[in-house]
């Protein structure tokens, strides 16, 4: 029985999507964003049309213009013209 709930469980497990914050760089330019999850900083570097998965659980972000957002780990951040919006 303990094998049957433990495989139930794994299998749950699994198939749960993965949830993650994305940034897209609509600028001409390389665009910095600094994620703080838990104790940990990195910055990160969004190329000019790229789009980066990160924070995959909640984190906070500090964006080019220096606002600093919650995110929950499903937030989509568009950054045009130096500046960042949530959508």
């Amino acid at each position: 029985m303990k094998f049957l709930l433990g495989a139930t469980f794994s299998l749950l497990a699994a198939s749960t999507p993965v949830l993650a914050a994305s940034a897209l760089n609509n600028d001409a330019e390389v665009r910095i964003l600094v994620v703080t999850e838990g104790s940990k900083q990195e910055e990160l570097a969004i190329a000019p049309g790229q789009t980066v998965q990160f924070c995959f659980s909640s984190c906070f972000v500090t964006m080019p213009d220096g606002d600093r957002f919650a995110l929950s780990g499903n937030e989509v951040i568009e950054i045009s013209g130096g500046r960042a919006r949530i959508k």
